[in-house]
């Protein structure tokens, strides 16, 4: 499985560094882990994963913004509050655009990995001389 986002990609993505201060930084590479995960589960309907990198940055973002929202939801946060909404806003924001590219209506400038040819077990055919008939 490949990790689409880093902890650094967090904050970059629009989610303030001091909402994430006081949650351990394995945690957070774990989320984003479990967020690749997620994106994964969306992206194998229609790729040949692990996808290659450089990704493109549109799947960075939705898949950070997938660990944003499970690092809150480890952190605790109310989503009827202030910028908290945001936060479950942009989590369904990112699962509607994974099925977008899972129904192929949306096309990420993704790099799959690609398919070996197969090794077939062709049947071995002998003959004897010809015999002139």
């Amino acid at each position: 499985m490949s990790q689409y986002c880093t902890v650094s990609d967090l904050t970059t993505f629009g989610i303030n560094s001091t909402a994430l201060a006081q949650i351990d930084p394995v945690i957070l590479n774990n989320q984003c882990i479990a967020a690749s995960g997620v994106a994964d589960g969306y992206l194998a309907g229609r790729y040949n994963l692990p996808l290659l990198t450089p990704y493109p940055q549109d799947l960075v973002m939705y898949v950070t913004w997938i660990a944003q929202f499970l690092s809150m939801s480890v952190r605790g946060y109310r989503p009827d509050a202030g910028a908290d909404e945001l936060i479950k806003d942009k989590y369904i924001l990112a699962v509607d655009w994974l099925k977008g590219v899972q129904r192929q209506a949306i096309h990420p400038n993704v790099i799959q990995t690609p398919i070996a040819a197969p090794a077939y077990q062709l049947p071995q055919v002998y003959t004897n001389k010809p015999r002139g008939y």
